[in-house]
């Protein structure tokens, strides 16, 4: 047999603590797997319940499904489940905090194909913070943390966003810029980095985004996603939508020249 609980503890209105021992993921919906037909990784979204709750204070986007922090690392090793000892977290916001911070410990497990050494025993760790800035803006940061007998990786990054609706009077405006470091076995990646910045102009008449992302090819975030290492990307996006034919009952109508 097994025991296990889990302990809920709301110390304010918008701060929660959980504390988990043997966690059950048993009722989880499974995944509707994909044959993979390329040479990218395949993106799962996460369905655990326990993950998915406050899942918003651990976000730390790149570009596209890439991300620094992807709660699917932990719980699943070499396409295997193995068991979560036990852990804690905690999520929410105080005044003008946010704050996401998970630390779970999972056991060690039998190597899945029979052939390799026992999976070791593995702490998992996430610190995310963000202060907001005015109304709308803001300036944070990320550690992540990956440590077994074999492996120790963390990612050390910042990020900051500004947002208004009064740029040029009357519109709105949306720029975040972030960088990040891995660090492997004590030392820092050599070009293990991440960086990018983006601008994104969701106005009435003209929708426009405009995004630029490097990821170095020595870049190691073991408890994020990157769908690939080693690459450039350049994002854009124009789109016109003018309110025409509103007497018709059509909302809005879209052109898009450019993708």
């Amino acid at each position: 047999g097994k025991l296990g609980g889990d302990l809920n503890v709301n110390l304010s209105p918008t701060l929660k603590l959980n504390l988990t021992s043997n966690t059950d993921f048993s009722q989880v919906e499974v995944d509707r797997v994909a044959i993979n037909l390329t040479r990218f990784n395949l993106f799962y979204p996460e369905k655990r319940e326990f993950f998915l709750e406050g899942k918003a204070n651990f976000e730390y986007p790149l570009d596209n499904s890439n991300t620094l922090f992807y709660s699917r690392r932990i719980g699943i090793e070499q396409l295997a489940t193995v068991p979560v000892w036990g852990g804690a977290r905690l999520f929410g916001k105080v005044g003008r905090h946010n704050i996401g911070f998970v630390s779970l410990q999972t056991g060690r497990t039998p190597d899945p194909s029979g052939e390799g050494p026992d999976i070791p025993s593995t702490n998992n760790t996430a610190l995310r913070y963000k202060a907001d800035l005015g109304s709308q803006s803001y300036i944070g940061g990320i550690v992540t943390s990956k440590i077994n007998g074999e492996l120790s990786n963390q990612v050390v990054g910042i990020d900051g966003g500004y947002a208004t609706s009064s740029f040029l009077r009357n519109k709105r405006l949306n720029t975040r810029a972030h960088f990040a470091q891995s660090i492997t076995d004590g030392a820092p990646d050599t070009d293990g980095t991440a960086a990018g910045i983006g601008f994104s102009y969701p106005n009435d008449l003209i929708n426009a985004e405009l995004a630029v992302t490097q990821v170095d090819g020595g870049f190691r975030p073991e408890l994020g996603f990157l769908a690939r290492s080693g690459y450039d990307l350049l994002q854009s996006t124009l789109k016109i939508e003018p309110r025409w034919f509103t007497d018709l009952g059509v909302r809005k109508v879209l052109f898009q020249p450019w993708n």
